[in-house]
């Protein structure tokens, strides 16, 4: 995702901004973050893992 921002000086620049998954476990709490691996989103704080699995041809 790309966001805008105008500086003091009337410059814009252009930041890019990748979304990350929040971890759902009322445990964690909000703001708690989990990490993006090639085939997984793995929470570091209660171990939750999402495993992604290819489209079999």
């Amino acid at each position: 995702m790309q966001i805008f921002v105008k500086t003091l000086t009337g410059k814009t620049i252009t930041l890019e901004v990748e979304l990350r998954k929040e971890c759902p476990n009322a445990e964690c709490g909000a703001g708690t973050f989990m990490a993006n691996h090639f085939d997984r989103h793995y929470c570091g704080k209660c171990g939750l893992t999402y495993v992604f699995q290819k489209p079999q041809a």
